[in-house]
């Protein structure tokens, strides 16, 4: 009887009761999955940190670009040229303070965007879920690579032509009186700051109240045309005053030649004994005929912050394989003709070694722009983390206030140097190696702590 009762067998219960049950998983087993091991990267917190640093940099070079274009265009009308000639120029003057604003927005963005995750408490949460102070590093230093590697081309090619275009204004200034039309009153630039062209009234190439002020001292077209009518010795500046001109554009587009009638030449003098220290008395010189002034408008040759770095590499072999016998015959000659070297003879400073030394201390200048990618953020982790129980812009304060306290004023010493040929190479390590150091003393610091 008790054997055709399925539930009568003691073990037909337990044993399915057995089969249906899961076996428990350790607590300490279940941690560990979730933890990231050794083998395992966090690519989630890594992608994390790097979209939160990238926001915050790309709005920090985009005001300092913006800011920076603000007053080059502010600079530009108030010296007499029309934005309308000059806008592409000033499109690219966008992009020319990028070599310094993209390390500088670089540390904005690493100490507030970690110091925000020190004082959220997110760092803690990192570290309970097993990851260290690496991977907090690791996204910042990465995209601390990508950057120096684009600024050391940034700095190398695009910076060196922007800033040729901004020394050869003189084009645009020739274009700006091409195109005149009518108007009264109009300020206009001359060429290698010269001076300036004031016009109290205008149609086309006919001019009326014409003021000139110009500085003797610069090497132009004014004072040659007037030298005879003036006295041997001439002050920094003069003006000169003509009820009419003319402008005659040269077939070459590249000079053009100022007409001036009923000319009056005024020099100042300081009155002496004057109970005003700046009181001023003019002497005024007429010159009947009509004065004649050429002005040259040619493009200026590029010196060496116009040379990309492959040029400026090829200058610097071309200087050091100069034989030292040649530097006083024709140094300057040769380098000029081969480099389109800008500087006159008259004007050079020092020997053959100081212009080397110079063009070393350019080239590496750029390298130590581009490598401040990289010791600008590696502080500014380190500050943020060292600095756990502070405000989160304390890190940005004080990241801040060590670039501009030690980085600036050793890269100014360290170009200094160089320029006087004590070692270019070493001396433009000193600003990168200093903040290099005192970020990996900080992380230590924070290791131990």
């Amino acid at each position: 009887m008790s054997r055709g009762n399925p539930s009568s067998s003691p073990v037909s219960k337990p044993l399915q009761l057995e089969s249906l049950a899961t076996p428990p998983v350790p607590a300490a087993s279940r941690t560990r999955r979730k933890r990231p091991g050794p083998g395992r990267i966090p690519w989630t917190i890594y992608g994390y940190i790097s979209g939160e640093v990238l926001r915050v940099f790309l709005l920090g070079v985009l005001a300092i670009s913006l800011v920076y274009t603000s007053l080059a265009a502010y600079q530009t009308v108030r010296s007499g040229l029309q934005l309308g000639f000059v806008w592409p120029l000033l499109l690219s003057t966008v992009a020319y303070p990028l070599y310094f604003s993209i390390p500088v927005s670089f540390l904005f963005a690493v100490t507030l965007v970690v110091g925000r995750l020190v004082g959220d408490l997110e760092v803690n949460a990192f570290r309970t879920h097993g990851m260290s102070y690496v991977h907090v590093y690791t996204p910042v230093l990465g995209i601390g690579v990508l950057l120096t590697a684009f600024s050391i081309y940034l700095n190398g090619w695009l910076i060196p032509r922007i800033h040729y275009e901004r020394r050869n204004l003189q084009s645009y200034v020739l274009k700006q009186i091409e195109n005149l039309g009518s108007g009264v009153n109009r300020t206009i630039l001359l060429p290698d700051g010269e001076g300036s062209l004031w016009v109290g009234a205008y149609s086309g190439t006919q001019l009326e109240r014409v003021r000139v002020d110009i500085i003797p001292d610069r090497e132009g077209g004014f004072v040659p045309s007037i030298r005879e009518h003036l006295p041997e010795k001439l002050p920094g500046k003069i003006t000169i005053l003509a009820q009419r001109g003319h402008i005659d554009i040269q077939p070459d587009r590249k000079s053009l030649v100022l007409n001036l009638r009923s000319v009056d030449v005024l020099i100042p003098e300081v009155v002496k004994g004057s109970p005003a220290a700046n009181e001023v008395f003019h002497q005024k010189f007429r010159i009947t005929d009509n004065v004649l002034i050429p002005l040259s408008f040619l493009d200026k040759s590029p010196g060496t912050k116009d040379l990309s770095s492959p040029e400026l590499l090829r200058y610097i072999q071309h200087l050091k394989g100069k034989p030292r016998s040649d530097q006083a015959r024709d140094g300057e000659n040769l380098a000029r003709a081969s480099f389109n070297d800008p500087v006159a003879p008259s004007s050079r400073k020092g020997t053959l070694e100081r212009r080397i030394a110079s063009a070393v201390t350019e080239f590496h200048r750029r390298q130590a722009f581009a490598f401040s990618c990289i010791t600008f953020p590696l502080l500014g982790v380190a500050l943020a983390l060292f600095l756990d129980k502070q405000s989160r812009i304390v890190p940005f304060f004080f990241g801040n206030l060590a670039v501009i306290g030690i980085y600036f004023p050793l890269l100014m010493v360290a170009i200094s140097l160089g320029d006087k040929g004590i070692v270019p190479f070493v001396s433009l390590l000193l600003p990168n190696f200093a903040l290099l150091a005192a970020g990996i003393l900080l992380t230590k610091l924070v290791v131990k702590k």
